[in-house]
């Protein structure tokens, strides 16, 4: 069984190796073998023919993340140090006006995984 989520920082960095390691899409949550577009992770079990996640965006890699009862408070934190992370990057510190999801489509591949390391170093200095 795999380790579950107990922080902030194991959500983002599970997101950052799944992202690097299973795959990464733009224009919806998971992509499945079959190439098909899925929102929910749920919707594999009703699409067969989908087969495994074989990529996520950004948004899609936070929910797969699995932690000790669903933790609502460090999901929250997580996207509260991604949301910050983009509004760094968007050069916008004091107001955050992008989505995720809007971000993760907008950006290349390797500017979201950027934005997540910015985000799990903030949340590393947080935690020490």
């Amino acid at each position: 069984m795999a380790k579950k989520a107990k922080t902030a920082v194991d959500i983002l960095k599970a997101a950052k190796w799944m992202i690097e390691n299973i795959g990464w899409t733009q224009f919806t949550n998971y992509r499945g073998a079959d190439g098909c577009m899925l929102i929910s992770k749920r919707w594999f079990s009703e699409r067969p023919s989908a087969g495994k996640i074989r990529s996520m965006c950004l948004r899609g890699a936070l929910d797969l993340v699995d932690t000790p009862k669903d933790d609502f408070y460090i999901r929250m934190e997580s996207v509260k140090l991604i949301m910050e992370a983009i509004g760094d990057f968007l050069g916008n510190r004091n107001r955050i006006f992008h989505s995720i999801a809007g971000f993760n489509d907008s950006q290349s591949k390797k500017e979201v995984l950027g934005v997540l390391d910015k985000a799990i170093k903030k949340a590393e200095r947080k935690s020490k």
